[in-house]
């Protein structure tokens, strides 16, 4: 069928809609709390995200299949491109903002100024609020110690913990992306440094 601006405005609404559908749906999964058992959260937001993706492209197939109008507006090329932008656009937001409010200590600074606007901090009261909320209230280091065992990078040993043969890998290759794009803050090359 020709591409006349109707039929391109339908697809274009089709676009739109699906992705938002499929946006919808991903932020209410984590409301129902799919998947709750699983506590690292990135396998999470991206388990989810993908099933999400499957299920927009069973619709939409389903759509192409039993609309008159649809059929020959929807393209296989169009199902893998929505599938393809719904997934790049919550995962680019999912990762930037909701996955890095739950760990950063950016976050838990400028949160902190927030709740004290008009009376100033010194560095000294926010460096230790930062050590108090992360470390002790909110447990970080166990939370990323198990978020480690969980991904297969650390176990478990009796006197301790020990990077895996995967955990090694990762951090080689992440060390060396990171030199790749001269990242001056690596903690993977100087993260041991001056801590004994």
């Amino acid at each position: 069928m020709k591409m006349n601006l109707k039929n391109f405005m339908i697809l274009l609404s089709v676009y739109f809609n699906f992705i938002l559908i499929g946006t919808v749906c991903y932020i209410l999964s984590f409301w129902i709390n799919i998947f709750g058992t699983l506590d690292v959260l990135f396998f999470r937001g991206l388990i989810l995200l993908i099933i999400v993706c499957l299920i927009i492209a069973l619709l939409l197939l389903f759509a192409k299949k039993k609309s008159n109008i649809l059929k020959d507006i929807i393209m296989y090329r169009d199902i893998l491109l929505i599938c393809t932008f719904l997934f790049s656009f919550n995962y680019f937001l999912y990762t930037s903002i909701p996955f890095n409010v739950s760990r950063s200590n950016s976050i838990i600074l400028v949160s902190f100024l927030y709740e004290h606007k008009g009376s100033p901090k010194t560095e000294e009261e926010i460096t230790r609020f930062i050590i108090n909320k992360y470390f002790y209230d909110y447990n970080a280091v166990s939370k990323r110690l198990q978020e480690q065992i969980t991904s297969g990078n650390i176990q478990k040993v009796d006197n301790g913990y020990i990077l895996t043969k995967r955990g090694e890998i990762i951090v080689e290759t992440f060390g060396f992306i990171a030199d790749l794009y001269n990242e001056k803050n690596n903690f993977i090359r100087d993260g041991h440094k001056n801590l004994y």
